[in-house]
């Protein structure tokens, strides 16, 4: 589960809706996180820098909107991460690789 941080999503005025049904979501110690499972945040799209090819890329995100600690505005979830990237790099150059789109090259010299 990807999560924002409230005041970020205020800050940024990010589209949100209200959840019909409170989700109850807890950080990793069991404690409530504060303001959880009230609104998320869709059609909102996240740019992101591929770690292999430095090339700036587009992708669909949508997210948990609780408050979290200062200076973390962002948790990216497992489930987003295994569908677009291929590696998460912690040596330089650092950051995400992303999974390559099917590329299509049109052949027109056959000799």
């Amino acid at each position: 589960m990807t999560i924002l941080d409230m005041d970020f999503v205020e800050q940024m005025l990010m589209p949100w809706v209200k959840r019909e049904n409170r989700l109850r979501l807890e950080s990793a110690d069991g404690s409530l996180l504060k303001r959880s499972g009230t609104v998320e945040v869709k059609q909102v799209q996240l740019e992101v820098p591929d770690a292999r090819s430095g090339k700036q890329k587009i992708l669909g995100l949508v997210t948990e909107v609780p408050c979290l600690e200062p200076g973390c505005p962002l948790i990216l979830g497992f489930d987003w991460i295994t569908a677009h990237c291929d590696m998460l790099r912690v040596t330089s150059p650092y950051g995400l690789e992303l999974r390559r789109a099917l590329e299509i090259e049109e052949v027109t010299d056959f000799s």
